[in-house]
């Protein structure tokens, strides 16, 4: 009998063989990683289009239209994360009549579907149906507030909160003083302004005065703010994969928050797998993200993958947000025999042709590989991008040391293990740092501060302007390494 992994196989190969498929992303970069994905997969021709050049090489070989648009001279100093990508949407939702003419050439029976960036809703790109995006109902429940009327059907624990009028400026205060911790309270935004992710919409209040002038800032574009206490830990995600006979529920992923104890701002930097937290805590996030999929199914008869993000702090996991789509810290591919591409699972589980399919035989199949293939990337938005794209390797030394080497691994003159490898490009609206650590990354502890000095490292060498960070520390030691529980 085939395996789980090559009856999976076939059923990608059989959809992405059927029709030529047009891939539309932000970053070209992205959408040729993607496309290159779906033909080894078995899609026979595949368009890449990408609105804004990113980060890396490109492969050739992948049919490429690059829009060329750019949010430079449009800001005024780092943009962020979610400017970029409500940049980007918009130029796909619109695009121009010589751009949809190139689009037409390609496919000019106009029998393509379209894959677009995964926190794009369902609809249509140059007149063609997108394929596993999500309805609106769905990106609706990314809300940091809505997602509470979800965890309480679900039966899902959280920390204490209040919703505050941001208009309200005694109430703002009031809220601050009763939930603040040493380090104060953590402000969730509404999505009134639209959706928001990677510490978008997310601020830090570290005393009553910053209290006040979140509420006084956010209110000129959102309503309401979920004000909950600031919770030191590492930061975390799990993800779910939900189908109807059930939620198929994945490992611990660490989350890479770096704060800046000065001004209060909060940094995404992507995420890791290296860390692994307790059993227990391992075991409450498996259960919570199981109920919360649950509840996902009946309340919405949503399918595919979604994360949930919270904190491992003091006393255990404490959820904050619900991401209903394919989650960043995810990996997108897995070394099954023959590969498996998560991606294209979620994309499948979308349009309901994953239906039949066993979640606990997914959930095996999957949690066995996140515990034995590690990844972490990290990434940081700086004030400046270099005139030509930089790339460098960091070696570690016999007595712990990093040494960044600008140079390809086989001429840097040194055989100690390479750490890290780093990259330096165009951002929003300044520049981008990418660090891609080893294989060899040590597990159980947080990957964050191995991140936090490759940029650093990385800012001594170029001069990047990293902003001033620190990572948020583990206070719930003991890892239990390899994710030895068996769930």
């Amino acid at each position: 009998m085939d395996s789980l992994a090559e009856q999976l196989a076939r059923r990608i190969r059989a959809e992405f063989s059927s029709r030529p498929w047009i891939v539309a992303t932000g970053i070209v970069q992205g959408a040729v990683r993607s496309a290159a994905a779906m033909s080894a997969a078995g899609a026979e021709r595949v368009l890449a289009i990408g609105v804004r050049d990113g980060v890396g090489p490109l492969d050739e070989t992948v049919e490429t239209l690059r829009l060329g648009r750019s949010l430079r001279g449009s800001m005024m100093g780092r943009g962020s994360m979610m400017e970029g990508i409500r940049h980007d949407e918009a130029v796909l939702d619109a695009l121009d009549p010589d751009t949809c003419a190139r689009i037409d050439r390609f496919d000019p029976s106009k029998e393509a579907r379209v894959v677009v960036d995964v926190p794009s809703v369902a609809g249509r790109v140059a007149g063609r149906a997108t394929f596993g995006a999500r309805p609106p109902a769905w990106r609706d429940l990314e809300d940091k507030l809505a997602i509470l009327e979800v965890w309480d059907a679900a039966g899902v624990e959280t920390a204490p909160h209040e919703i505050v009028a941001l208009s309200d400026q005694d109430g703002a205060r009031a809220a601050h003083a009763r939930l603040a911790t040493e380090l104060g309270t953590v402000w969730a935004l509404d999505n009134h302004d639209g959706w928001h992710g990677g510490a978008g919409g997310t601020h830090w209040a570290r005393t009553t005065q910053d209290a006040e002038r979140i509420a006084a800032a956010a209110s000129r574009t959102n309503r309401l703010a979920r004000v909950m206490p600031f919770l030191d830990g590492v930061p975390c995600s799990i993800h779910g994969l939900v189908l109807p006979g059930g939620v198929a529920v994945f490992r611990p992923m660490e989350m890479l928050i770096f704060r800046d104890p000065e001004t209060g701002e909060l940094s995404y930097g992507k995420a890791a797998s290296f860390w692994d937290p307790r059993s227990q805590d391992r075991a409450a996030m498996r259960r919570a993200a199981a109920a919360t999929g649950a509840e996902l199914r009946r309340r919405l008869d949503y399918r595919g993958v979604f994360t949930l993000d919270g904190i491992v702090a003091a006393d255990g996991f404490v959820p904050t947000e619900v991401n209903p789509r394919f989650g960043g810290a995810l990996p997108t591919s897995l070394a099954t025999t023959p590969p498996l591409n998560l991606h294209h699972l979620h994309l499948l589980a979308v349009e309901r042709l994953l239906d039949d399919l066993d979640a606990a035989d997914l959930e095996s199949l999957v949690l066995e590989r996140l515990d034995a293939e590690r990844i972490g990337v990290g990434m940081m938005l700086v004030d400046r991008a270099p005139e030509s794209e930089r790339s460098a390797v960091v070696h570690r030394g016999d007595d712990g040391s990093l040494r960044f080497v600008e140079e390809a691994p086989e001429r840097s003159g040194t055989d100690a293990p390479v750490a890290a490898q780093v990259r330096w490009g165009a951002g929003v609206s300044g520049g981008l740092v990418f660090v891609h650590l080893a294989s060899t990354t040590p597990r159980g502890p947080s990957a964050a501060p191995l991140v936090l000095e490759v940029l650093r490292l990385a800012d001594r060498a170029w001069q990047v302007g990293l902003p001033r960070l620190v990572v948020a520390p583990d206070v719930r030691p003991g890892h239990d390494v390899e994710g030895a529980s068996p769930r």
